[in-house]
């Protein structure tokens, strides 16, 4: 009731119920929209402490942006397939019918992801792998791949190996003029992958070299490190595992081998000191190690690693790094708005952000990273230092060139498009006529769906030339990219006229509408 000072008798006004109790209440606040995303990745079974510790870093990002939000709220559902193609395959049917779940951080393995894709395929749930490597994720003619759903932030195998080898020839002097680097691998599917596209980098470099291999589980490295130094090699890579690469350097120093060694990211294990540990510091220094993945959050961020720590009580493990990008794509995209699959697919499909070594992230029409670089690290005084992005690939920097070739006929195209839409609207506000002025404006707007899109592909093309520009290339190199650079200068002039035409053609359309309304 109010009471009317006015008047020395109280007068007594009765209102209703509702209103008492919302001028008694505190004003009510709206409850935040909460939006969940998977991650997928073993946390049960041998490899419970890799998944465990990545779901922990999506966590870590997810706690972060919770606590600067108040109109939106983001969990996790954990999906544990073991790592395992015959789990994750049941699993994501599951998940998939979950229509709770707008995006999955994962899978984390690539068995496990061959096995999900028909199910998220279907669903059109939108994927980022931290780490899932395997090359035939992201080919178009593989019945293994998940385009257009799936990305990752790694790069694949196929990369690992060519970045190897430039690795390899950066550190040899005299490489390019004679055979002085051995490629050796531990027979396995993964070293065998990464022989593959090393060779095929060294061939497009025009570097010569020596290949060999060991057996698997191998105990005994004498006569493989007799055999590779009976070519008085400066450069030794080796592709294989910690357990074997560790021993086979080991058996090198041995034997007097004082030149460079060179490793894949298969040397790397949670505490990231085993392979110094087994070779020791003296013999393991001066290792350089190309690594797609595994880029210790320690290190590309101590005070995120520091954050991290006093949230979680742990230490930062494998893929940390990597599943706190992937995580942040997503979070990104809710942030601005994007809460359900399709959104956040489209969003992914065209983002343009920067990883937290630094490196540029935006992904191509099959889900790799336009830039796919890996992380460089030298061994010196008994520790992995990281010393930034490993030098491209003549094989991406190839690929880069052909998407910016490929833009220039997709605006050519675009441009002719609009100066006829605008002819035609021009004619249409002559002689308006409902329907062809209907469909018309449909065109229209088609059209600047599509120069948009180009538009944002040209934007993260020229972002990935900006960070080349910052790394020290090659001659062949900076070729590919001089020639890239002049392709998007071309794609910037053909798209110059594009939106004006196109704004003008819909103005003059709405125009024409107008007019027959009158």
């Amino acid at each position: 009731c109010f009471v009317n000072r006015t008047n020395r008798l109280a007068t007594f006004v009765l209102l209703p119920a509702t209103l008492i109790a919302s001028l008694i209440s505190p004003i009510a606040h709206a409850a935040p929209k909460t939006v969940t995303l998977g991650f997928q990745g073993p946390l049960t079974g041998s490899d419970a402490a890799t998944g465990s510790g990545m779901l922990s870093a999506a966590q870590f990002a997810v706690s972060e942006f919770n606590s600067r939000h108040s109109d939106v709220q983001v969990r996790i559902l954990s999906i544990d397939d073991q790592g395992d193609g015959a789990v994750a395959g049941p699993i994501s049917a599951t998940i998939a019918a979950n229509q709770s779940v707008v995006g999955i951080i994962g899978p984390a393995y690539s068995g496990a992801a061959m096995a999900s894709f028909p199910s998220y395929k279907s669903a059109g749930i939108p994927l980022i792998s931290p780490s899932a490597s395997h090359d035939t994720l992201t080919i178009p003619a593989s019945v293994q791949n998940g385009i257009p759903v799936f990305h990752r932030v790694v790069p694949s195998t196929t990369v690992e190996g060519a970045a190897i080898a430039e690795a390899a020839i950066e550190v040899t002097p005299g490489a390019m003029t004679s055979t002085k680097i051995s490629f050796v691998g531990d027979s396995t599917y993964y070293a065998n992958s990464l022989f593959t596209s090393a060779n095929t980098e060294f061939s497009n470099t025009g570097v010569s070299f020596f290949a060999g291999n060991f057996p698997t589980h191998t105990t005994d490295y004498s006569s493989v490190v007799t055999t590779t130094l009976a070519n008085l090699p400066q450069t030794i890579i080796c592709a294989g595992y910690i357990g074997e690469c560790d021993l086979f350097l080991k058996a090198l120093r041995l034997a007097g081998f004082t030149g460079k060694f060179v490793a894949s990211n298969g040397i790397f294990e949670s505490t990231f000191k085993a392979f110094i540990n087994s070779v020791g510091s003296a013999g393991a220094a001066g290792t350089v190690v190309a690594s797609s993945g595994d880029v210790p959050l320690l290190i590309v961020s101590p005070t995120i690693a520091k954050r991290y720590t006093k949230a979680t009580g742990l230490q930062p493990g494998i893929y940390a790094t990597e599943t706190i990008d992937a995580t942040n794509i997503f979070l990104a995209g809710i942030e601005a708005g994007a809460t359900t699959r399709l959104q956040l697919a489209k969003f992914i499909g065209s983002y343009s952000g920067n990883s937290l070594s630094g490196a540029p992230i935006s992904f191509n029409s099959k889900g790799d990273l336009d830039l796919p670089l890996l992380a460089k690290f030298i061994i010196s005084n008994g520790a992995f230092v990281y010393t930034g992005s490993a030098l491209p690939t003549i094989s991406d920097l190839a690929t880069l060139m052909a998407e910016s070739n490929s833009l220039i006929n997709s605006t050519d195209l675009l441009a002719a498009q609009s100066s006829s839409l605008l002819s035609t609207a021009n004619g249409l506000i002559a002689n308006p006529s409902k329907a062809a002025i209907d469909s018309n404006i449909l065109l229209v707007q088609t059209a600047q769906e599509s120069a948009a899109s180009s538009a944002l592909r040209a934007r993260n093309l020229q972002t990935v030339l900006r960070y080349l520009g910052r790394i020290q290339l090659t001659p062949v190199m900076v070729d590919y990219v001089t020639a890239t650079r002049m392709a998007l200068d071309q794609v910037s002039r053909s798209a110059s006229p594009i939106t004006p035409n196109l704004n003008s053609a819909m103005a003059t359309l709405n125009a024409a509408r107008a007019k027959l309304r009158r």
